[in-house]
C-alpha cells in the first residue's frame, strides 16, 4: 500500500479542515448571510470530506482492513471539492487559487489511481 497516500489525506484533511475554519472565524464567508441554508450544506460537506479524508489516511498508515475502500470514498468526495472549487475563484478573478486547485486535483487523481494499481498488482 502506498504510505504517501495516507499522509497526503491526513494533510489535506487537516489542512481543509483549517482552511475552512479560519474562514469562518475571520468572517469570510459572507455567503452565510446571504445563502445560510446552501451555504450550511456546502461547510457541512467540506468538513464531512476532511473527517473522511484524515480517518482515511489514519487507517492506511495503520494498515487496518478495509482502508483503502474509505481512503477511495474520501477521494471522491475531494476529488468533487477540487473540481468544484475553482469556478468560485475564477468569478472571484483569482487565478492562483485555479492552479493552485489543479495541482490538488492532478494530486488526487494519482492519490486514487495509486490505491486501485496498488490493490490490484497483490492479486
Amino acid at each position: 500500500m502506498k504510505h504517501w497516500v495516507g499522509y497526503f489525506l491526513v494533510t489535506m484533511g487537516i489542512l481543509m479542515a483549517a482552511m475552512w475554519s479560519f474562514f469562518l472565524a475571520s468572517g469570510m464567508v459572507p455567503e452565510l448571510e446571504t445563502f445560510p441554508f446552501t451555504t450550511a450544506a456546502h461547510l457541512g460537506a467540506e468538513f464531512g470530506t476532511a473527517i473522511m479524508m484524515t480517518t482515511g489516511g489514519i487507517l492506511i498508515l495503520k494498515r487496518k482492513p478495509q482502508s483503502e475502500l474509505i481512503a477511495l470514498l474520501a477521494l471522491g468526495m475531494y476529488l468533487y471539492a477540487v473540481i468544484q472549487a475553482p469556478g468560485y475563484y475564477l468569478q472571484q478573478g483569482d487565478i492562483v487559487f485555479v492552479f493552485m486547485f489543479a495541482v490538488f486535483l492532478i494530486l488526487g487523481i494519482f492519490a486514487v489511481w495509486s490505491l486501485i494499481h496498488t490493490k490490484t498488482s497483490h492479486k
